[in-house]
């Protein structure tokens, strides 16, 4: 193709409290009515991510149209904020982005911080039983990590759904962000005139500061006494009706309080490494 003439246009527009945003436009003049309208972009010279010669904006869109014949095309180019994480044209290049979010759901209150809350203490009535059926609000701060990948990383769903970090992850301590799931979608874009193929993943993440481990009453109506089991008996010698205190597998006296058993219920693994880290 020989084009015949280019013109420049300039614009640009600003809002008080938002980015600047800028257009060139050119008239190009062909000689050739079949040329093709990404050979006609291209002779203006600007390309994708370009920045503008006056504004620290970027090209962002590009868009040819004819303009009153077949021999005379407008080519607008766009320019606006880009942020620096979104300067790579290759997708997976560019930097993973991060939401947050909190929920709030219901379950069962085992501790109280009466005396402050460096001493928690099981909550129980004044002869030392628990109080069962207590409820309270338990927050959780939820991360959701969107990126692209070349490929989905399949592996790391398959092994990461629901588990713990087993270490401390972007200032969370070890037990404390359970993965709930990733998921990804497939998505072409167009990248230097080619059409290339990646993955946008999503990863959710929730961090309990309480953590994900199950916490029970250790009590019951059997107690171990020289290694087999036997039912626990009150002053009248008969099996208890109500569950007792236990601690270590044997009945604490009465009116003790329980103690509290931890269960880890979720498999535990690194997240540094799998996951990206929350930026500062």
């Amino acid at each position: 193709m020989r084009y015949i003439e280019v013109c420049d246009g300039r614009g640009g527009q600003q809002t008080f409290g938002s980015n600047v945003k800028c257009k060139r436009t050119f008239v190009v003049t062909v000689d050739d009515p079949t040329t093709s309208v990404s050979a006609i972009a291209q002779v203006c010279g600007i390309n994708w991510l370009d920045q503008h010669p006056e504004f620290p904006v970027y090209c962002t869109e590009i868009n040819a149209q004819q303009d009153g014949d077949p021999l005379h095309y407008k080519v607008e180019f766009t320019y606006d904020l880009v942020k620096p994480e979104d300067k790579q044209l290759a997708p997976w290049d560019r930097a993973d982005k991060f939401t947050f979010s909190g929920s709030v759901a219901s379950g069962p209150a085992i501790l109280h911080y009466n005396q402050g809350f460096s001493s928690p203490a099981f909550i129980v009535n004044t002869a030392g039983d628990p109080l069962e059926g207590a409820e309270k609000e338990y927050s959780s701060w939820h991360i959701q990590i969107t990126g692209s990948r070349q490929s989905f990383p399949r592996f790391i769903a398959m092994q990461y759904v629901n588990a713990v970090n087993s270490d401390s992850w972007s200032g969370m301590p070890a037990g404390s962000v359970k993965c709930q799931g990733i998921s990804g979608q497939r998505e072409v874009e167009q990248v230097g005139g080619q059409d290339v193929s990646y993955w946008s993943v999503s990863v959710e993440l929730a961090y309990r500061p309480e953590g994900w481990n199950l916490k029970l009453w250790d009590i019951g109506y059997q107690q171990v006494v020289g290694g087999r089991k036997k039912k626990i008996l009150d002053a009248n010698m008969e099996p208890v009706s109500d569950p007792s205190a236990l601690s270590n597998g044997v009945a604490k006296t009465n009116g003790s309080p329980p103690d509290m058993l931890t269960f880890k219920v979720y498999n535990e693994l690194p997240f540094n490494g799998a996951f990206t880290q929350i930026p500062n």
